[in-house]
C-alpha cells in the first residue's frame, strides 16, 4: 500500500469511522474512544473523503465478528475476535480498537483472520489513564502433552558394541515440566569369552523401562532427563562348544539418561538420546568342561537416534 493511501486511511480513521453493532458489548462509542487514542493526530485541513465503516456482530457468545465495509456498503475484510469469558466490555472495546487501528494502518498486512483477547491485566498493571494495557495476538497452536519416539540404538557393554531398536515415549502429568516416560529396547546378540575360549557364549538383553521425566529445556530444541526402573530379559547360549545349552531369565535394573529433539519440522521431528543402564548382581557364564567362568557386563551404555511425533494435542 502506498504512503499516500496509508496517510489517507489514517486520516479517515482519525476523522470519523462509523462503528455500529456489538449488541451493547462492546459499546461502539467506547470502541471509538479507544481508537482515537491509538491513532496519531492528523493535521487539520485534510480533505473530506467517503468514510469506511465498521460493523460488530456476535457470531457466537464467545466470538465477535468485525466487518470492514466500504463507503458503498461492500465488505472489504472481516476479523473474528475470540473473547475470554473473564474479559469485561471495556477490555473488549480496547481490543476491537487495536484490530481496527491495525487494519486501517496496513490492510494488506493486518492481523490474522481470528485473534484472541487475553485475560485482563491486574489492576496494578493498568495504564495511568485507567484503560487496560491489552495485547491482541494470534491464537497459538495447543502444545502436545505426549510423544512417541522410534529409532535405532547402539549399545556398548564392556568392549563390545551391538545394534538394536528402541521405542520410547512420554506424557506430561504435572505442570509443564514433569511427566512419565517409558522405553523398550532390544539389541543383537554379542559374544563373550569364557576363560581362554573366545566367543564361547553369546548373550542378548531386552528391557522395558518406566519412570519420571523432567523437562530441562523447552522450545524449538527440547531437552529432557529421565530415571527409569528396568525389567529385563537376558538370554544366554553356548557357542562353538560341545553340548551347548541356553538359558533365559528375568532381571531387574535401573537407567538414567537424556534425550533431545529439534521440533523445527512440526509434528514429526528428529531426536537423539543417551542412557546408562545398570544391572545389579553378577551374571556368571559357565561352560561345561571349562574350569573358568565368564561374566555378562553389569554396565551398559546406549546411544539412540530416530524420529519422534507429538501425541495428545
Amino acid at each position: 500500500m502506498g504512503p499516500v493511501l496509508a496517510v489517507s486511511l489514517l486520516w479517515l480513521a482519525q476523522a470519523a469511522i462509523e462503528i455500529a453493532g456489538g449488541a451493547g458489548c462492546p459499546d461502539p462509542a467506547a470502541v471509538s474512544r479507544n481508537l482515537t487514542s491509538l491513532l496519531p493526530a492528523v493535521p487539520g485541513g485534510a480533505p473530506a473523503a467517503p468514510l469506511p465503516s465498521v460493523r460488530l456482530s456476535r457470531s457466537s457468545p464467545a466470538e465477535l465478528e468485525i466487518l470492514f465495509l466500504g463507503p458503498d456498503g461492500s465488505r472489504l475484510d472481516e476479523k473474528h475476535l475470540a473473547a475470554v469469558s473473564a474479559s469485561s466490555c471495556d477490555d473488549l472495546a480496547a481490543a476491537v480498537a487495536v484490530v481496527i487501528a491495525t487494519w486501517v494502518s496496513e490492510p494488506e498486512l493486518s492481523l490474522p483472520d481470528r485473534v484472541e483477547l487475553p485475560l485482563p491485566a491486574p489492576a496494578g498493571e493498568r495504564s495511568a489513564g485507567g484503560d487496560p494495557s491489552l495485547v491482541v495476538g494470534a491464537v497459538g497452536q495447543p502444545s502436545s502433552t505426549g510423544n512417541l519416539r522410534l529409532g535405532a540404538v547402539a549399545s556398548s557393554a564392556g568392549a563390545q558394541w551391538a545394534a538394536g531398536l528402541r521405542a520410547s515415549g512420554g506424557i506430561v502429568l504435572w505442570g509443564e515440566r514433569w511427566g512419565l516416560g517409558a522405553a523398550a529396547a532390544a539389541t543383537m546378540p554379542r559374544s563373550e569369552s569364557v576363560g581362554s575360549v573366545p566367543g564361547a557364549a553369546r548373550w542378548t538383553r531386552g528391557y522395558l523401562g518406566v519412570g519420571p521425566e523432567v523437562t530441562m529445556l523447552s522450545g524449538p530444541v527440547t531437552l529432557r532427563a529421565h530415571l527409569q526402573g528396568l525389567l529385563g530379559l537376558l538370554h544366554l547360549t553356548g557357542s562353538g562348544v560341545e553340548m551347548a545349552t541356553s538359558e533365559t531369565a528375568l532381571r531387574f535394573g535401573t537407567s538414567g539418561g537424556l534425550w533431545s529433539a529439534w521440533r523445527g519440522w512440526g509434528g514429526v521431528w528428529p531426536w537423539m538420546g543417551v542412557d546408562l543402564l545398570f544391572w545389579p548382581g553378577r551374571e556368571r557364564l559357565r561352560v561345561q568342561g571349562l574350569s573358568t567362568e565368564g561374566t555378562v557386563p553389569a554396565l551398559e551404555g546406549q546411544i539412540a537416534v530416530g524420529l519422534g511425533m507429538d501425541l495428545f494435542p
